[in-house]
């Protein structure tokens, strides 16, 4: 997790509302045919505003300038060859290592640095992006979040819990709401064929962007977070087979045309980029959750499920059936921010009290809100060190409250400074751009290249390749670092 601003910390405290109202029939921008969509372009594109800091605050922006301009000018030349120009877009670089690109109302799209770093060319990039650009033209979110009023269905939590347990998280404004809305199969073959149009009218090889299916079809394992853009999107194998089919025929209709794939180009801008979590932002280690950068940690209970995000720090048992979020932020002292929490959030307080945590001055309130579907049992440490004030929260319903009342004080009680250089010296891998010295197997290049044993799959992975797979002298790779 990153520090929040108190100015942050209360736009993260905003959930996703706006008021939908039933429209007339919408033509679909991509497609036009007339279909029912609920939200007019105005609703859509305030809720897509609303969204975005929550977004960015949750998860963080990737700060690579020079990525973050290729993503937005590759993603604007996909517009103007789109027929829908009337809102502006937004596209952002996410600094989280989940495979995932997707899109919410309004012209805002998003790739995290995970689904970069497996990309081997700029035609799999464009593709990808030119994906979710026809989410947005189509408005397939829009048309998804009609359907879930209609059927009276909550939207979808980025979070590794359970319904019940986002729902505490709502309550006590410390969760997001995000519009990760799952397609139909319609609306990904529509996302698909458009997606072929565009990349292919700006010069971009679709037949290369085919291959990455491939990719997806072999990773394996839940990477956590954000949902995948494997497991949201279907049957990444005739995915494949029908975008290369499409985009063939796009070029053999178009017959002397020279179609971009750009391997060398795209492998040299991800060159040096952070892969996988980075512990600079926070990692866990023998039981214990460590911010290096910030100098504190805590103790995570032993089974408890952790999700590190930019903003906070969520914890939860296997079962889900409570919540604790640690958040940081600037300012104030710990009385005061209690204070606020317990007004912005309509707590009904049975006891608070000043109290010492390893020498530092806290605050803990013990409370009970009522929902719309139950009463909750809440416990929040408020702790003041340095400049900053870290707080606790722990979530569960009255009857479970005393089954995790201690677990709660003791993850609170833990919480201390980090002095340890060790501990607080800490890199993330990386990845690193490498040239095979002569014509062999991938395997037998990255054995030359230092790659250990235990990693060849994973790095052949990140290669679209397999080890057996002959590379001719020259082929740049991908290794990892750190």
């Amino acid at each position: 997790m990153k520090l929040m601003t108190r100015r942050e910390a209360m736009v993260q405290m905003g959930l996703v509302t706006g008021a939908i109202v039933i429209s007339d029939c919408a033509t679909n921008p991509a497609t036009g045919e007339r279909e029912l969509i609920l939200m007019s372009v105005e609703e859509e594109v305030a809720l897509g505003k609303q969204t975005h800091p929550q977004i960015v605050n949750t998860y963080g922006i990737y700060e690579n300038s020079q990525l973050q301009s290729y993503l937005r000018n590759l993603g604007q030349r996909l517009v103007q060859v789109s027929p829908r120009k009337n809102i502006d877009y937004t596209f952002t670089l996410l600094d989280h290592p989940v495979v995932n690109a997707f899109a919410v109302p309004g012209g805002y799209i998003y790739m995290t640095r995970g689904i970069m770093a497996y990309f081997n060319d700029a035609a799999q990039f464009t593709g990808v992006l030119a994906h979710e650009v026809t989410h947005v033209v189509a408005r397939h979110s829009a048309q998804q979040y009609s359907r879930a009023q209609l059927a009276q269905l909550g939207l979808g939590l980025g979070s590794i819990f359970s319904e019940q347990v986002a729902r505490f998280a709502e309550f006590l404004a410390l969760g997001t709401q995000l519009l990760f809305l799952k397609f139909s199969r319609d609306a990904e073959r529509e996302a698909d064929r458009f997606g072929v149009q565009y990349m292919s009218e700006i010069g971009y090889d679709g037949i290369h962007w085919s291959y990455f299916f491939n990719v997806l079809e072999r990773m394996q394992g839940d990477q956590g977070g954000l949902p995948e853009w494997q497991s949201t999107h279907p049957d990444p194998g005739s995915r494949e087979d029908r975008v290369r089919d499409m985009a063939a025929k796009y070029q053999e209709e178009r017959p002397g045309k020279d179609f971009i794939v750009n391997r060398n180009e795209y492998l040299q801008l991800i060159d040096g980029m952070v892969f996988g979590e980075d512990p600079r932002n926070g990692y866990v280690q023998n039981g214990v959750f460590y911010q290096p950068e910030l100098g504190f940690r805590f103790p995570v209970p032993r089974g408890w499920g952790v999700a590190n995000q930019a903003a906070e720090v969520r914890m939860a048992p296997e079962n889900q059936n409570a919540l604790l979020i640690f958040r940081a932020m600037e300012g104030g002292s710990p009385k005061n921010t209690a204070q606020q929490f317990v007004s912005a959030n309509n707590i009904s307080v049975q006891s608070s009290s000043e109290v010492t945590i390893n020498g530092m001055n806290a605050y803990r309130v013990l409370g009970t809100a009522a929902t719309e579907e139950q009463e909750l049992a809440v416990e929040s440490y408020f702790i003041e060190m340095g400049n900053n004030i870290y707080s606790f929260h722990g979530v569960a319903p009255p009857n479970r409250f005393g089954n995790y009342r201690g677990t709660f004080q003791n993850v609170a009680n833990g919480f201390n400074r980090v002095t340890q250089e060790s501990v607080r010296d800490v890199s993330p891998r990386r990845i690193d751009i490498r040239t095979a010295n002569r014509a062999q197997t991938l395997q037998q290049a990255l054995n030359s290249l230092g790659v250990p044993k235990d990693q060849l799959q994973q790095v052949a992975l990140l290669n679209g390749m397999g080890l057996n797979e002959r590379v001719l002298s020259g082929t740049r790779l991908k290794v990892l670092t750190g």
